[in-house]
């Protein structure tokens, strides 16, 4: 039997907030001119903005989708050897062996006789992009140092659990990654520069120029002495809806939801003022928090409890998140 699909994508939102806001159910977002596809753009991305952080009638809420399970690498300084190579073509590297993760982007990697190449972009476990463009068909033994120091992903918002575990069954026995004050930890680094599985982390801004959106990174002691494959479960940023990225979070849970607080955007830019979609975009939203509440158990009103649904250790995520 064929299920229908309950969610929206893009191109519905699109379409029902051009009616909403141009002709009263008449038009499409195809039929308008440049301009008012644009503003209704603008319109469809302060209403996600509205929904995912402060849901009308609600205040500040940290819905249960946004959740991510985190997992990612860490590991070890790659020390030069002669059995794994690198090439280059402008600013593609690829190596002979599977040598990267994700998270050594913004590492450097320093090549023989050629220089130093900061990573950028991560392909796959043997081809990355680097900011200095060469090109070497001559493979080249390299090195890249870990630092302990570890770039999170661009939608990391906030931890989701108190401490970091580790995933690889060689290591099932080894104690999950406990975070602590970042001064605790450079204190740590700074009187026992020591490499091992690592025992303790915390989370800290990168430094920002604000050439770019500021991301977070991941600070171990000791630093790691090999990879380690771990998981730090988070709680994501919100991203807008694109052509590339056309359906938000939470499926078909969130379609109406989201769709009440759009046209309660557009209708108040429509009129100047807030009405009858606003209040029924409240009554929606409201419906929809206890439902999160209730559905996903382990999540209240923006506190994670343990895993295992337990209550004795509650990590509160909005305190992370949300000005005390």
């Amino acid at each position: 039997m064929t299920v229908a699909e309950l969610g929206l994508s893009l191109t519905e939102y699109r379409d029902l907030a051009a009616a909403e806001l141009y002709a009263g159910g008449a038009i499409s977002y195809d039929d308008l001119d440049s301009g008012e596809q644009t503003e209704i753009d603008r319109l469809i991305l302060r209403g996600e903005r509205r929904f995912w952080l402060h849901p009308p009638g609600v205040g500040s809420y940290v819905w249960s989708c946004m959740r991510d399970p985190g997992d990612m690498d860490i590991w070890g300084d790659i020390a030069v050897a002669a059995a794994v190579t690198v090439t280059q073509s402008t600013t593609t590297m690829t190596a002979s062996a599977a040598t990267f993760y994700e998270t050594m982007v913004g590492k450097s990697v320093i090549v023989t006789s050629e220089g130093t190449f900061t990573i950028t972009g991560y392909t796959s476990s043997t081809v990355v992009t680097v900011a200095e463009s060469d090109t070497y068909a001559t493979p080249r033994t390299f090195s890249i140092a870990s630092d302990g120091t570890f770039r999170l992903p661009s939608d990391f918002d906030s931890p989701d659990s108190s401490t970091i575990g580790f995933t690889d069954s060689d290591q099932s026995g080894v104690p999950a990654i406990r975070f602590m004050n970042e001064k605790e930890i450079t204190m740590l680094r700074a009187v026992q520069d020591q490499t091992g599985y690592p025992q303790f982390g915390c989370i800290r801004w990168r430094t920002s120029d604000g050439t770019a959106s500021q991301g977070k990174e991941l600070v171990t002691w000791p630093e790691p002495d090999q990879h380690y494959a771990v998981a730090l479960p988070y709680m994501a940023k919100p991203q807008g809806m694109s052509v590339a990225n056309p359906y938000p979070r939470g499926g078909s849970e969130m379609a109406e939801p989201l769709l009440s607080v759009i046209l309660a955007t557009c209708e108040e830019a429509k009129n100047g003022q807030r009405g009858d979609r606003y209040q029924q975009a409240v009554e929606i939203c409201q419906s929809a928090v206890a439902r999160d509440r209730t559905r996903h158990h382990n999540f209240i009103a923006g506190a994670m409890l343990a895993d295992s649904g337990t209550t004795q250790r509650m990590f509160n995520v909005k305190r992370l998140v949300l000005p005390a």
